[in-house]
């Protein structure tokens, strides 16, 4: 009796580890990264939490050469993330792919007229990362860890004539020029401010027809100012008080977007910055 109350503890076990295996959120090796990029690590990925600002945002007001003022601000309709995976051993090379659709709000207005614009909007935005296996697979989320992460981009789909040539960051000790924002940085090297730190930024565009936007955090924004050098202008932001990821936008904007009614679509390259307070 003895033999077999032992053999049945013994078969009970089996089937618990053989059930602690194929159930669960991360049965495989997919849905243990798709989990950490969605959960654990989110933080390093939302690149769009500063692009809806219309509704609900403090409005742009941009001056009109004619003499009136132009308020516009983006409104999202659709927003799709796609995650690919490609594991290789004990590696995984993410991109995450954003894809937004929406609509450029335009309002003017004049002494005796209101006129309200809107454009399409069609963005497509990446950032990458590099997992790396550093536990077992029978530990939390399969001994998968976040090692390397970029910083992120989107490009207008409709059309696209003015790009982003470099951001640079001056506070917290850092003057640091990025020129690609999707060049993969261990995450321990990502920028670390302060609570409260001032941060001064220059952009650098190829179009001089450009108006340059700096978005801190979500639903904040300010126009750059000029430098008086053509394509190079400056912001200043101040750093969050809450600890945790943040991203700082940046907005290039061709001006007949806005300007110019006639001008058919939004037009815009966007880079993310990926900061953490600490």
């Amino acid at each position: 009796m003895k033999k077999l109350i032992t053999t049945a503890i013994v078969i009970i076990a089996l089937i618990g580890c053989q059930k602690k295996e194929v159930e669960g959120p991360e049965v495989d090796d997919q849905s243990a990264i798709s989990g950490l990029v969605n959960g654990q690590y989110k933080g390093f990925f939302g690149i769009f939490d500063g692009m809806e600002d219309w509704g609900g945002a403090q409005v742009m007001s941009t001056p009109d050469t004619l003499g009136g003022i132009v308020n516009w601000g983006r409104e999202i309709d659709t927003h799709t993330i796609d995650i690919n995976i490609v594991i290789h051993n004990d590696t995984a090379n993410v991109t995450v792919t954003h894809d937004v659709k929406g609509i450029l709000h335009i309002q003017s207005f004049y002494p005796d007229t209101a006129i309200h614009i809107q454009k399409p909007l069609h963005h497509t935005g990446y950032k990458y990362a590099l997992f790396v296996r550093e536990g077992r697979m029978d530990e939390p989320h399969r001994g998968w860890v976040l090692k390397k992460i970029s910083n992120g981009e989107a490009t207008s789909q409709d059309t696209n004539t003015i790009n982003i040539l470099s951001i640079r960051v001056v506070g917290g000790g850092y003057d640091t020029t990025i020129t690609d924002p999707l060049v993969l940085q261990d995450k321990e090297n990502v920028f670390k401010f302060s609570p409260g730190e001032t941060v001064t930024v220059y952009m650098e565009v190829d179009n001089p027809s450009c108006i340059p936007v700096l978005h801190p955090r979500p639903w904040h924004r300010r126009l750059m100012e000029p430098t008086g050098t053509p394509g190079l202008y400056v912001g200043v932001y101040r750093i969050p008080f809450e600890p945790g990821v943040y991203h700082a936008a940046f907005d290039a904007l061709r001006w007949e977007c806005i300007m110019d009614s006639a001008y058919p679509y939004e037009d815009a390259n966007l880079w993310f910055m990926t900061y953490r307070v600490e």
